[in-house]
């Protein structure tokens, strides 16, 4: 049991496409808080939660083989993950009339994360404390700021569903989620 505390996440991944469950468990364990977390700040209910996380880690056991190895970054593709998911249950909840059918094909192509192989790997202590100054520097912005930054974000709104929620024209949305990242960017990089 031991030997599973000390494995990194990419090993832990290695040894669940090998349909290992004790690796899983140990990858569930690290990081079930943290995506618990994100699903409650998308979804704003406990109800479906552990529904999503349950559908994360199926995801993850049955997917393992399409992790991009070469970007050794499994916390920061489980996050996608879990993004993308749970944004999709919102707005399958809020449209129940969707035409698009969950399915293979759909989870391979609006599900899985696309991770870029120059992200650098992070593990949990780092991407905690990376979280923490982001958060801090989120709450130094403009309430309208905040708001296009959530919108974004943690509600899979693009540019122009943004835009329409708003009413602002679209040219001027791209402007203020380009202020909203460049003052994100300057104030992270100050400290």
């Amino acid at each position: 049991m031991r030997k599973y505390l000390e494995l990194s996440d990419l090993e832990l991944l290695q040894k669940i496409i090998k349909k290992d469950a004790r690796a899983l468990e140990e990858l569930y364990e690290r990081y079930s808080p943290v995506i618990y977390a994100i699903i409650k700040k998308i979804i704003g209910e406990d109800k479906n939660a552990e529904e999503i996380i349950i559908k994360v880690f199926m995801i993850l056991w049955n997917r393992a083989n399409l992790f991009p190895l070469h970007t050794q970054n499994v916390y920061v593709w489980l996050i996608y993950l879990t993004r993308n998911l749970a944004i999709d249950t919102l707005r399958r909840k809020l449209d129940p009339d969707n035409s698009l059918v969950y399915n293979d094909e759909y989870e391979l192509k609006y599900i899985l994360p696309v991770i870029d192989g120059k992200i650098d790997p992070l593990d949990l202590k780092t991407a905690l404390e990376i979280k923490l100054k982001f958060d801090d520097e989120l709450n130094k912005l403009s309430e309208e700021q905040k708001q296009i930054i959530h919108l974004s974000f943690y509600e899979g709104y693009t540019i122009d569903e943004i835009s329409e929620k708003l009413f602002v024209p679209v040219v001027k949305m791209r402007e203020k989620i380009s202020d909203c990242v460049f003052q994100l960017r300057k104030n992270l990089l100050s400290e």
